[in-house]
């Protein structure tokens, strides 16, 4: 596999799977190959008879299964997602839409330009919703979190990060943040709606990535996923108001949302700051070009201030958990001191 570069070297096993797929799947053996996301990473670009293609593998076959037949009726019912090609056993591959991340993108452009260019992004989501609705998809995904274990798991998230942090937490309603996390009416969502899982085309149309994970629960997660990204810019609290308010008229909810979106919001930016303090441990900041490029997770001061500081802002809407306020303020103060 001489013919084979690209930026980073995947060891002899990958290559020649990866050479493998190309030539069941695409016909012929691969020109060159580049890792978009990192040598670590399980999508791969190949360039095959002078065409360049998105291959992915998921750790099961049953997970791309799920992700072939979602991008499938999801395309065909001309939703913002990658056309897919083919997909067999583990390995999923799709068009190729380029390396225009919406992590990078929105925190390229002026600050002024943030909210039309996520309003934009709530278009896509309501897009993507609308034509699972449509196509009847939300019947024939898995519910996402709705055992009692998992809810439970999920509510103890501020308990762990503080563990970790040996830092006092005020008093919260476990069991009932735990309750409220159950979905009555659950409809088809991403989950795994990160900024990094988004791309922008050259006509600055998004379209959205890495569909293993789809499923349904509150049609708000995917929005709270991405507002609460760690490379979410810290927005202006009134542009983010009416962005929050413009999903929930584009998503079907209505003011009762509100209370559960912070909620779940909140609690998956702790989620998100646990793995950042995981990752850094006692070690330097990671190199803020570097994770933005390869969508690695943020392990970037800048970053988990920002985040930290929305948790505390949001926590505050949400009643069950308005008590951890204090522990988000003080969490920042940790993280500038590092």
């Amino acid at each position: 596999m001489n013919s084979l570069t690209g930026n980073g070297v995947a060891d002899g096993a990958v290559l020649e799977s990866v050479e493998e797929c190309c030539i069941h799947l695409l016909g012929a053996p691969p020109d060159s190959i580049d890792y978009p996301g990192g040598k670590s990473r399980k999508s791969i670009r190949v360039w095959v008879s002078g065409q360049s293609f998105i291959l992915s593998s998921r750790r099961s076959e049953g997970r791309a299964q799920l992700e072939a037949g979602v991008l499938h009726e999801l395309h065909k019912a001309g939703a913002p997602v990658p056309e897919l090609l083919v997909q067999h056993g583990k390995w999923v591959v799709q068009k190729d839409l380029g390396d225009n991340r919406l992590s990078i993108a929105l925190n390229s452009v002026a600050e002024h330009d943030q909210e039309a260019l996520l309003g934009k992004v709530l278009e896509s989501i309501e897009a993507y919703q609308l034509a699972a609705m449509h196509t009847g998809l939300g019947a024939r995904v898995a519910e996402i979190g709705q055992t009692e274990e998992w809810n439970m798991k999920f509510a103890q998230a501020p308990m762990r990060l503080a563990g970790e942090l040996s830092m006092k937490l005020p008093k919260y309603p476990v069991a009932d943040v735990a309750s409220l996390l159950k979905i009555e009416q659950p409809q088809f969502i991403k989950w795994d709606a990160r900024l990094g899982n988004a791309l922008l085309d050259d006509q600055q149309r998004v379209y959205w990535i890495d569909w293993e994970h789809a499923g349904k629960r509150h049609p708000m997660d995917d929005v709270a996923w991405m507002l609460g990204d760690e490379y979410m810019p810290e927005l202006d609290p009134v542009v983010e108001a009416r962005l929050i308010d413009a999903a929930m008229r584009m998503l079907g909810c209505s003011e009762k949302d509100l209370p559960y979106f912070f909620l779940m919001g909140t609690l998956h930016m702790t989620i998100r700051l646990a793995l950042i303090v995981d990752r850094k441990a006692d070690k330097d900041w990671w190199d803020p070009d570097k994770c933005m490029q390869f969508d690695h997770i943020g392990v970037v001061k800048k970053q988990a201030i920002t985040l930290a500081r929305r948790a505390s802002r949001w926590c505050e809407i949400a009643p069950c958990i308005k008590s951890l306020q204090p522990f988000y303020d003080e969490l920042v103060a940790y993280i500038e001191k590092q």
